[in-house]
This record gives structure tokens, C-alpha cells and sequence, in this order.
């Protein structure tokens, strides 16, 4: 593809990411347009550059426009050998990317994300005051490229977005006519890994800081040797509250109402997305000793299918039914006269009198209970 494309769309910087034979990083092509900005201003070509020594591991590269001149029997007229140093760690500019791929990743720059091949892509974006300045500044594994766009006037803008939507079209095109593929961006042997709590900036606990209410705030976070975190999360704290209350479980809660949960420790002076989930500082109120041993279930009323769930008690009678309780498991013969047997499986209870006649006492008098229910 030739660059007369990016041209006429009035495209930025242009800097090539790969790597000479000899292993420096240089830059081989550069169109420019300004940039508005700062105290006294700074052109796109500078920009891209600095975002470009980023991107190169941390070695700059002063830009150039060509890197040589043949003649018409491609005998080489000039020569422009690209010149550069290192200006920042091979840690600094990678901890640099890998927070500027969050921006693209789930930040202002999502929608710079090619649309039809994968790519990793790192960058930023920026406006200026009442949105007159609008851009982007961004690279992939292999070339960086940054847009502006406003006005002479400095008239502000109403849309935000197609600065970067140039910067996708164009970027991605490169990619499929080079056919780059994709790879990630290249970590240094100086940088390490390390599960962080995104809360406290300290070393995540396992069962308390995934465990967190709130979502878990694990974060696999990159580190230049030497720098890793030493403490472990202490706003993080793992509780038995009342789930009746939601507060501090206390000593008159039930087994079945007392639950586990992990809270943030934190002082607010205002609201917050973490303020539903820092630790309650209240002890239950809703159980306390003169709801300790109160029944949680109603009692069942007696029973009428004759199991025996529930026995009724036995009403007095007369000195002719002595043993009456002794045997009730025979409680069919509870007609015989004899007493012995009065409560058995029958259900009811026969009062015999002195004379030994029986009377049906299905429904008692003197404790208005009626034991045929």
C-alpha cells in the first residue's frame, strides 16, 4: 500500500516499530501534522516520537523523512542513517504500555480496536479546554501513529470520537496489507507478575480479598524486579454477620441466621461505589436475650389420625379404672370394664363409674376438650 493513501486523509505521524539488521530501533517514515497544546505548542512529529520510544522499549528515535536517495540507476545519492538513544528502563516503557492497553482495552480508546483482525494495541487519548484539541496517540507491536483534529479557530468540537476512528482505519489497513500478524508486546526479562488487591495496592489474600462482597479485586499486575509489593491486604476482613439484621452477628443469634462474608475496611466522607460493602460497625439488634428462647415454630394442634402423634391428656375418673394408662398399647379391648387398658389405639377415652357402667367421654366437661377431633 502506498502512503499517498494516509496522506490524503491529512494522516498524522507514521513511525515504523521494527528493528534494523544491527538490532537498533529506528523510524523510517514520518508525515506530520500540528499539534496544538502545552505552553508553546508541540508538533504530531514530536508526539509520535515520544510515544514511539514507548513503544521501541524505550529507545528514541530522532524522526527522519527518508533514509536514502538513489538516482535513476539506483546509485545512492544520500544517505540518512536514523540516530537515536535510550531515554527510559526497557521496565519503564513496558509498565507504560501495559497501562496504556487498558485504555484500550476497557478505557477512553475502545474503540480504536481494529474491527477485522486481532491486534495489541496500547495508547491514549486527550482533548483540551472546551474540546478545540481532539486526539490520539497509539501503537501496536509494529507502528505507532497519532491524530489530531480541531479547528484554526480553536471552535470547540461536538464530536468526540472520530479521531480515533481514523486512527483505527488506518491502522488496521497497514496491518492487513503488511499481513502482520499478531503478537503480544515484548515483556523484558526485568519485569515480574504479581496478584494484587486493586484496593489497597498490597498483596492480595486468598479467601478474602476474591471473596470480597463487593467482587473480587484480584489483579495480576506487572512489576519491574525489585518493586513487587511486601505487605499483604489489610482493608480486607472476613466477619460472621446476622443475616436478619445485616449487621454483627451477636451472641443471641440463631446458628441458622449467623453467615460469613468478606467487607472493606475504609472511612468515607461521602458515598461511594464501595460504601454497600464496608464492614457494618453495628452488633445484631434484632436478637437479644429476650428473643432467645422464644419458639420459632407454632406448635401442631393434636393430631386426628389416630397415630399417636400427639397424646391428649387422660381426664380423672373414679377408683373403678385404677390402671387405666398401664397398658394402652391394647386399647381395643378399652370396653372390657375392667380399666386396665382405657387409651389405647381406639383414639378416645372411656370414664367407667363406680358401678361399672362405661360412659363416653368423646367430649370431656370439666376440660371442654373434645378428643374425637
Amino acid at each position: 500500500m502506498g502512503f499517498d493513501y494516509l496522506t490524503k486523509l491529512g494522516f498524522t505521524t507514521l513511525v515504523d516499530s521494527r528493528t534494523s539488521d544491527s538490532g537498533k530501533v529506528y523510524s523510517d517514515i514520518n508525515l506530520s501534522m500540528a499539534l496544538g497544546g502545552i505552553t508553546d505548542g508541540v508538533s504530531n512529529l514530536e508526539l509520535t516520537a515520544a510515544f514511539a520510544a514507548i513503544a521501541n522499549s524505550g529507545y528514541y528515535t530522532k524522526p527522519s523523512f527518508y533514509t536514502k536517495i538513489l538516482d535513476h540507476d539506483n546509485k545512492v545519492l544520500l544517505k540518512n542513517k536514523p540516530t537515536g538513544r535510550q531515554v527510559m528502563k526497557e521496565s519503564t516503557s513496558f509498565l507504560l504500555t501495559s497501562a496504556m492497553e487498558d485504555v484500550v482495552k476497557k478505557g477512553t480508546g475502545s474503540s480504536v480496536n481494529f474491527n477485522e483482525i486481532s491486534m495489541p494495541i496500547a495508547g491514549k487519548t486527550g482533548t483540551t479546554s472546551d474540546d478545540n484539541d481532539l486526539w490520539f496517540a497509539g501503537y501496536t507491536p509494529y507502528y505507532t501513529a497519532a491524530i489530531w483534529s480541531g479547528y484554526d479557530n480553536n471552535k470547540t468540537q461536538t464530536n468526540k470520537s472520530y479521531q480515533k476512528i481514523i486512527w483505527r482505519d488506518v491502522m488496521q489497513r497497514i496491518h492487513e496489507e503488511y499481513k502482520l500478524e499478531s503478537k503480544p508486546f515484548t515483556k523484558p526479562d526485568s519485569i515480574v507478575a504479581a496478584d494484587i488487591c486493586t484496593k489497597s495496592g498490597k498483596l492480595a489474600v486468598d479467601g478474602l480479598c476474591d471473596k470480597y462482597i463487593g467482587g473480587s479485586t484480584v489483579k495480576t499486575e506487572y512489576f519491574a524486579r525489585g518493586t513487587v509489593p511486601t505487605e499483604k491486604c489489610d482493608i480486607h476482613v472476613k466477619v460472621t454477620i446476622c443475616k436478619d439484621s445485616k449487621q454483627l452477628a451477636g451472641e443471641y443469634c440463631p446458628e441458622s441466621s449467623l453467615e460469613e462474608k468478606v467487607y472493606l475496611i475504609k472511612e468515607e466522607k461521602s458515598p461511594t461505589k464501595d460504601t454497600p460493602y464496608i464492614l457494618p460497625t453495628k452488633t445484631c439488634t434484632k436478637h437479644n436475650s429476650k428473643t432467645k428462647n422464644t419458639p420459632t415454630n407454632t406448635p401442631f394442634p393434636p393430631s386426628n389420625n389416630n397415630t399417636g402423634d400427639i397424646a391428649p391428656t387422660t381426664p380423672p375418673y373414679d377408683n373403678g379404672a385404677n390402671n387405666g394408662n398401664n397398658n394402652g398399647s391394647n386399647g381395643n379391648n378399652g370396653n372390657n370394664g375392667n380399666g386396665n387398658n382405657g387409651s389405647g389405639n381406639n383414639g378416645g377415652t372411656d370414664t367407667i363409674t363406680g358401678d361399672g357402667t362405661e360412659t363416653n367421654d368423646e367430649t370431656d366437661i370439666e376440660f371442654y376438650y373434645d378428643y374425637s377431633q
